[in-house]
């Protein structure tokens, strides 16, 4: 089998090609896996920018950003443990709080809220830890970054896992906290 030898094309050509994409191409590759369509722009030469604008990736997740948001700062009305929630379009972070009053992180529980989704298939992202008179700082915001093409069944369903998470997490005894404490620590300091 040869290798991949990807075809060189003059600006024209691709200016004629995306020309050629119909309304219903679009709607199809709406449809399609994102794999699919990585496949088209590779196979077929069109550029990946073209791609993105012509199914609006950008306002899709903004939109999408925008409900997800709005859902979290209604988690936060109902958790206590949600300081603030942050961030455009589907780029959001979620600083979870001790005491919303003393904004005291509550690093141990993002810790355990993300490990914890994790096992039910959701992947959530913490800042690197800043270790500051041997106490783990900077790891209280839980940033939330699916896909651009993310449906908006799956995020809902993460957003159910996330929550869930945090019920969980609200309720951890101080002594399953010093575990993750004594955890973090031994994960950030190498020996």
């Amino acid at each position: 089998m040869e290798p991949f030898q990807p075809q060189v094309r003059s600006p024209e050509e691709i200016v004629a090609m995306l020309t050629e994409v119909s309304e219903q191409e679009v709607e199809q590759a709406r449809s399609r896996s994102l794999t699919q369509l990585k496949r088209q722009i590779l196979y077929q030469g069109l550029p990946a920018s073209a791609v993105i604008l012509r199914l609006d990736l950008p306002g899709r997740a903004r939109r999408l950003g925008e409900a997800a948001t709005a859902r979290l700062r209604h988690m936060q009305e109902e958790h206590s443990l949600i300081g603030d929630v942050r961030g455009p379009g589907l780029f959001i972070g979620v600083e979870l709080v001790e005491d919303r009053q003393s904004k005291v992180p509550a690093t141990e529980r993002a810790t355990a809220l993300v490990e914890l989704a994790s096992k039910q298939g959701v992947i959530l992202d913490l800042d690197l830890p800043d270790i500051v008179d041997n106490t783990v700082t900077r790891r209280n915001v839980v940033k939330i970054k699916p896909p651009l093409t993310i449906s908006e069944e799956r995020l809902d369903k993460a957003l159910d896992i996330f929550e869930r998470s945090l019920a969980a997490v609200s309720s951890l005894p101080a002594e399953q906290l010093q575990q993750i404490r004594q955890q973090m620590m031994a994960e950030a300091i190498p020996r």
